[in-house]
């Protein structure tokens, strides 16, 4: 279509009786129709070519104002995301640029010219909102657009704090989150929370465990031993106890046959009529289900005794052969237990051991060398009035002041022997005879005794 300058004039009779002219711009279209003119408005798209009803608006580049959009990609951000704002002018702007205001986020608080284009948003770091508006105008006028961005907070998931996974003795009163809002804690022991989340995060939960209360109980006896007869005492001492009673069992002399409670204390233990051991075990449970126990023995020893030697503690004559009916200890046992009678000149020696912590006796067997000598002291006599003994004890006669040993030799053995008891070495039927005498010693032949010559 071909461009021209034209002027029209319509004359239009108004209510003043003036006449309007209007006049389009150099670089309106040549449209093509009719020319309608509305005067109640008093100018306005409706005065414009009605062939231009196909660009926007109804006006297109027929002189219309231009118009502006505001557009927000996406509309809605996180604080740490990154979007894009469009703004679009339709028409011509005067300048080319939009006159633009924004509030809220990171506005900078004036107007600023904005051309068309696609511009970058964010990261802004903290929730809210920001809202913009653009006026574009030219010599037919203006229009204003308006656009919203809506920044919330960055998604945060709750984690669980350092209290997590611990052992208390109460509900625990910090690190319940590292991240999040904790919901508060709920429970006696194990206790729970959680960590809730903030934007679209996640929630987490959490929990903590209730510290074991380890319960522990110790015995003694004092003295740690006893005597029959006898009494000491026992402790008991606990801790951490739930009801401050310990369950106990004891086995062996005076113990009862069922279990039994008993508080800490001190009690008498005894007196015992036997010798044994007396064992006692005590258990101890917790508040919270835990247990410990406690054992003690006592030892009840007999009554002391303490050694003493026999009847073979002495020095035997050199006559002696046997130990006979002697014993070797009076109280206590015999270490060793046996011994040989000793020979002439010599001892042997054994003990005689206490008990229940008696003491010990040493004991000693001595057995005479034969050192017979006459005693020619006696009065001078004849055998038939007296018998004499020299100092081994054996038997002699004297007469006419004259000292005769009898040599009474047990042919088996070599040694000396007295005669049994209603035997005499020299009858006084036969005084100045030999006399041969003979006797049985108990073990061995015939023992023969010559008199002297009187």
């Amino acid at each position: 279509m071909k461009k021209h300058i034209v002027t029209i004039v319509i004359l239009l009779m108004a209510i003043g009786g003036g006449v309007i002219s209007i006049s389009p711009t150099a670089n309106a279209l040549t449209c093509s129709g009719g020319f309608s003119y509305d005067p109640s408005t008093g100018g306005g798209r409706n005065n414009y070519y009605n062939g231009c009803t196909s660009q926007p608006n109804g006006c297109g580049n027929c002189s219309c104002p231009p118009e502006c959009t505001i557009s927000y990609s996406p509309s809605t951000l996180t604080s740490s995301g990154v979007g894009s704002v469009s703004l679009a002018i339709i028409g011509t702007d005067a300048d080319g640029q939009a006159s633009c205001s924004c509030s809220g986020l990171d506005s900078p608080g004036y107007t600023f010219g904005l051309s068309a284009g696609t511009y970058n948003q964010g990261p802004f770091g903290y929730a809210g909102t920001k809202s913009c508006t653009c006026t574009v105008s030219n010599s037919r006028g203006s229009n204003s657009c308006s656009g919203s961005l809506t920044v919330t907070a960055a998604p945060v998931n709750g984690a669980c704090g350092s209290a997590n996974g611990g052992s208390y003795s109460s509900a625990p009163t910090f690190g319940f989150c590292s991240s999040g809002t904790s919901t508060g804690v709920s429970g006696s022991g194990p206790w729970f929370w959680s960590c809730k989340g903030s934007g679209v995060g996640s929630t987490e939960s959490c929990n903590a465990s209730i510290l074991p209360v380890l319960p522990s109980c110790s015995m003694s006896y004092s003295p740690s031993a006893l005597t029959i007869g006898t009494t000491g005492n026992v402790t008991l001492s606990m801790s951490n106890d739930a009801d401050g009673q310990a369950s106990c069992t004891c086995t062996g002399l005076d113990s009862q046959s069922s279990a039994f409670n008993l508080s800490a204390g001190t009690y008498t233990q005894g007196p015992f009529n036997s010798a044994g051991t007396k064992n006692c075990t005590c258990t101890v449970v917790s508040t919270t289900g835990h247990s410990g126990t406690c054992s003690k023995s006592l030892t009840v020893n007999a009554a002391a005794v303490s050694g003493s030697c026999g009847t073979r503690n002495k020095t035997y004559a050199d006559i002696a052969t046997g130990w006979g009916f002697d014993t070797m200890c009076g109280q206590g046992s015999a270490s060793p237990s046996a011994v040989s009678f000793p020979s002439q000149g010599t001892s042997v020696s054994w003990s005689c051991n206490g008990s229940g912590g008696g003491t010990n006796a040493s004991c000693t067997a001595t057995h005479q060398t034969i050192t017979c000598t006459p005693n020619c002291n006696c009065a001078a006599i004849t055998c038939s009035t007296q018998t004499c003994l020299n100092s081994c004890g054996t038997a002699y006669c004297t007469g006419m002041n004259n000292c005769t040993t009898f040599s009474c030799t047990d042919p088996s053995t070599g040694l000396s022997a007295i005669p049994p008891t209603g035997y005499v070495m020299c009858p006084n039927a036969n005084i100045g005879l030999t006399q041969n005498v003979s006797w049985f010693i108990t073990g061995s032949g015939v023992a023969s005794c010559a008199t002297y010559n009187g």
